[in-house]
């Protein structure tokens, strides 16, 4: 794999064709623990709102989070850095296997969180449900992405300069969508001519999310949705020739679709690198 930009944002790897943008070299908080887009849109978000915080909300931040994804420990860190107090909230979840059996739930307790499983579900209605019941009781700054996305899709928009001016195909993994919007509202602004972005998702649809979220002044762009046929839980592997290791719930699945469905080396194609999540190798190492 060869770097070709001076900020090492963007590589390609010559056996296949792939370029990958490198999301995940955004490390504010050292190697092997939490990186990439997510971290860039948290501390946006809390730095952008660090005074409303402070004057109106108690300090303190609230946010919803999968037991298994890295969004809660993100808050928790960026919360941590500005001194604010972190409400992570969970559902599915019991006192006795929260931390136990879920160690992004231990990182986010690292970080200073206060990790509570408020009902017996995991989906995020419920779950959103009353964590905006408890920001309204304490006046808490809900620090929800999807309900601030105004705030957070800019500053993922803007790093689509990065990317070739023009491409076959644009490989993105998609979780809620956030991330996307933001790529398709920097491509309409950047003037990027891509023929087909594909948004690769383990969860549901979210192109009606998608369309809500990217900003009509800037209008559409042409994309599709291809939904990867696996469980959201149960992680598949990918190493890149670097020894990047993707994301095993998101990029690892949406990379896999790539090279079995788009042949790379006759078609100009990019894969979106968000950001992994550590391993629990490495969470117990940086915990000990």
């Amino acid at each position: 794999m060869i770097i070709f930009d001076a900020d090492k944002k963007r590589v390609t790897d010559n056996d296949t064709g792939v370029i990958y943008y490198r999301g995940d070299i955004n490390k504010p908080y050292g190697e092997n623990t939490i990186c990439g887009g997510k971290v860039i849109q948290a501390r946006e978000l809390l730095y952008k709102n660090k005074s409303h915080i402070i004057e109106n909300c108690n300090s303190t931040v609230v946010g919803q989070t999968s037991v298994h994804s890295t969004s809660g420990t993100i808050l928790a860190a960026v919360a941590q850095e500005l001194g604010f107090k972190c409400i992570v909230i969970v559902g599915g979840s019991n006192d006795k296997c929260l931390f136990t059996k879920n160690y992004m739930m231990r990182l986010a307790k690292h970080y200073g969180a206060d990790v509570r499983n408020v009902c017996g579900t995991g989906m995020s209605g419920p779950v959103m449900h009353r964590l905006r019941e408890l920001c309204k009781e304490r006046n808490y700054f809900n620090a929800c992405y999807s309900d601030n996305y105004d705030d957070v899709i800019p500053c993922i928009s803007k790093e689509v300069i990065c990317i070739p001016n023009e491409l076959d195909n644009l490989i993105i993994p998609v979780g809620s969508g956030i991330n996307m919007s933001a790529i398709l509202s920097g491509i309409r602004y950047f003037g990027k001519k891509v023929k087909r972005v594909i948004g690769c998702h383990v969860g549901p649809d979210r192109s009606d999310k998608i369309l809500e979220m990217c900003n009509p002044l800037l209008g559409s762009v042409k994309f599709e949705m291809q939904p990867l046929n696996t469980v959201y839980s149960k992680p598949e592997y990918c190493v890149l020739p670097d020894g990047t290791q993707l994301d095993e719930l998101y990029e690892a699945k949406a990379h896999k679709w790539m090279t079995e469905n788009i042949d790379t080396k006759k078609e100009k194609t990019l894969f979106w690198i968000v950001g992994k999540r550590p391993t629990i190798k490495e969470v117990n190492m940086l915990l000990s």
